[in-house]
């Protein structure tokens, strides 16, 4: 995940520290997110790993919630994360080596079968 605010001239080192915490807590929703599916997950069609729910829930449910709160404070929108992270992109937002089409579509999957049982 880029962190669009640490690497600015003129930020202090207080705004840069929390921006890359930030981007962290970001880039781990995603990783938790795009989990491989279980056995029981295959067979069953259902996302059922908690930390993927939550993390499913941080970033698809609310669009105006903390998720968006945190993606502005580094210098993006969720919007813009959320496309790159659904559509094969430029990876302008997203390091190519972090996050890769596998992952991608495993998202894809379960952000789908998330919002179809919301």
């Amino acid at each position: 995940m880029i962190d669009f605010t640490s690497t600015r001239s003129g930020v202090s080192p207080a705004t840069a520290a929390a921006s890359r915490l930030l981007a962290a807590v970001l880039a781990q929703a995603i990783e938790d997110a795009a989990r491989p599916f279980s056995k029981q997950e295959k067979v069953l069609h259902m996302n059922l790993q908690r930390d993927v729910l939550e993390a499913l829930e941080f970033l698809f449910v609310d669009p105006e919630g903390v998720f968006a709160g945190y993606a502005s404070l580094i210098g993006t929108s969720a919007d813009s994360i959320r496309t790159a992270l659904m559509r094969r992109g430029d990876g302008s937002v997203l390091r190519p080596s972090s996050f890769n089409e596998m992952d991608r579509r495993t998202l894809q999957i379960r952000a789908r079968l998330f919002l179809a049982t919301r």
